[in-house]
């Protein structure tokens, strides 16, 4: 096929998504857009408190030369006096000013410090909202998908993230072992939540000094145990924690439906060559800093071909194909596609939900 068949093959036909798939693409807009708005008002109360900072500096320093100048002129009137200095001082209101100064660089610390940590508690309650909704709707699809009777909404306990956990293990027979880590944490950002929400962010529980203890982005108020947020890292860690755990989800329960989405990219990148193919045989497993996924196909116009696939984290995103087949068919194949692997990378973008930089290499035998 021309280059030019090919790019009219990607624009004429549309790639098979997944319930699943749609999910997280779901959850990804969602995503990105609370990160950006988080960063584009994080940015602007930094901005604020720099230019108040400055602005406080320019006028403590005009009101520094002119005490000056008055202390050096009731001095100079004064001078040899034993109380010389101290008229001086008195006089010109050196020391006020210095007072003032720290005072309201307190204020104005006091103040966007303030800002930040209510803005972070109402993205963190938005996040932690957004994710027991998204999960809950990934259990109904996967009830959909998987045929089963019993529905999340059975599950009637007031704690919803365990109950979807508890759904994904009894009803859906996912393995839970890769997400367990996962619940670990956000069960903590549950339990920050919920003070946050029903007790103004006031705790006397003990394990908030423990959670305290190992975050530097938490400050604890011994006196009257409230809780603030004065580092915009805590919510930041927060985004990649979702990320992390619906990209491990997204994997799991691929495997369990056994690799559609795997397969669904597959046959759209691979339909260049045959729009029929059939994949008989797929298996994907873990390799140092990500997975690969080895593959049979078989096509009625290019015969029978095998092929792997690595997905691995990377420093610099790089992409390669290499053809072992001697046939003109996989030599034209792979040269037009060089210049298309992105349809392949946004078949596969449901397991990169941080767009972290990756190296993929396609080996065809």
């Amino acid at each position: 096929m021309t280059l030019f068949g090919t790019s009219f093959y990607y624009i004429s036909n549309n790639r098979e998504i997944n319930p699943f798939e749609k999910k997280i693409e779901e959850l990804l807009v969602r995503l990105d857009l609370y990160k950006n708005q988080f960063n584009l008002t994080s940015n602007s109360y930094l901005k604020e408190w720099k230019n108040e900072k400055m602005e406080l500096d320019k006028i403590i320093k005009d009101q520094k030369v002119k005490a000056k100048q008055l202390y050096k002129e009731v001095y100079e009137s004064v001078k040899g006096e034993e109380y010389a200095e101290s008229l001086a001082l008195n006089n010109s209101g050196l020391e006020e000013i210095d007072y003032h100064e720290y005072e309201r660089k307190e204020e104005i610390d006091g103040k966007y410090k303030d800002f930040l940590d209510f803005y972070a508690k109402s993205i963190l309650t938005s996040l932690y909202s957004l994710n027991e909704n998204k999960l809950n709707e990934i259990c109904e699809v996967g009830a959909d998908i998987f045929g089963k009777k019993i529905k999340p909404h059975h599950f009637n306990e007031r704690d919803y993230l365990k109950s979807s956990f508890t759904y994904l293990e009894l009803v859906l027979e996912i393995s839970t072992q890769n997400l367990d880590p996962y619940f670990n944490k956000l069960k903590e950002i549950q339990f920050l939540r919920n003070k946050i929400v029903h007790e103004d962010s006031k705790f006397q529980d003990e394990k908030i000094k423990e959670i305290v203890s190992q975050n530097s982005s938490l400050q604890l108020e011994n006196s009257t145990g409230y809780l603030k947020i004065i580092k915009s890292k805590f919510i930041n860690d927060v985004f990649d924690l979702i990320s992390d755990f619906y990209e491990e989800l997204i994997w799991t329960l691929d495997k369990k439906q056994n690799y559609k989405i795997i397969k669904n990219g597959l046959k759209y990148w691979f339909g260049v060559l045959d729009r029929e193919i059939d994949i008989e045989k797929l298996d994907c497993e873990e390799i140092k800093k990500g997975k690969r996924i080895d593959f049979e196909i078989n096509s009625k116009k290019v015969g029978s071909f095998k092929g792997k696939l690595s997905i691995k984290k990377a420093s610099k995103a790089t992409n390669s194909i290499i053809n072992q087949r001697e046939e003109e068919a996989f030599k034209n194949f792979v040269e037009d596609q060089k210049s298309h692997f992105y349809q392949l990378l946004e078949a596969y973008a449901v397991f990169n939900l941080k767009k972290e930089n990756r190296d993929f290499e396609l080996i065809i035998y």
